[in-house]
């Protein structure tokens, strides 16, 4: 019984973490529109306590999920590739969390003598995800993830998914806040793509 049990529960966490590393169910339109290169963007639901919708955008990166992973996770360098980022550090590094500082050059509804903020970033190295919130700055939010697959043949490549919130905290709004999130997603994976052609990250 003992024995039985056990395999029972293993089996029960084997289909959840199975689950939770599946891909998403494409449609043939999705897949061939991220063949093409393109990036796919739309609007999710609004994440507790937050009174904006989620922006989720998905994109294909020519490069294996571990070299993607690795430029996502070079926290320090945000300021050489990633767009608007003026700065870039890490302020503390504890196990699978790490906290980023960004300094940001972006125009109106953003404050303007620069957006900064401290954002705590929880790594799951062994499915390729992370998530962040932001703990302190001069906007009100910053809340998303990453996470990535492998995709086709052989999984040489990575079918990235970007999720994005952020909130001024200014009294704009809130379609025009949505806007401004989904012009920036597609930003945010065209300058991974680019990143990850750089040998140093494989």
């Amino acid at each position: 019984m003992k024995k039985a049990g056990l395999f029972l529960i293993f089996g029960i966490i084997a289909i959840f973490l199975i689950a939770a590393t599946a891909p998403p169910n494409l449609t043939p339109e999705e897949t061939a529109k991220l063949d093409r290169g393109e990036i796919i963007v739309k609007f999710k639901e609004k994440p507790e306590g937050i009174n904006l919708r989620l922006v989720e955008a998905m994109g294909i990166i020519d490069a294996p999920r571990e070299r993607a992973w690795n430029v996502i996770g070079d926290y320090a360098n945000y300021k050489e590739f990633m767009p608007q980022v003026q700065e870039s550090e890490i302020r503390k590094k504890e196990g699978n969390t790490v906290w980023q500082y960004q300094k940001l050059s972006i125009p109106w509804p953003f404050p303007g003598n620069g957006t900064w903020y401290v954002i705590k970033l929880d790594h799951d190295p062994a499915n390729f995800f992370v998530k962040w919130n932001m703990v302190e700055g001069n906007i009100k939010v910053n809340y998303g993830s990453w996470q990535l697959y492998p995709y086709g043949p052989g999984g040489k490549k990575t079918l990235a998914i970007y999720s994005l919130v952020v909130d001024t905290g200014f009294n704009v709004p809130a379609a025009a806040i949505e806007f401004a999130n989904k012009q920036t997603v597609p930003m945010i994976i065209k300058a991974v793509r680019k990143r990850a052609t750089d040998p140093r990250y494989n």
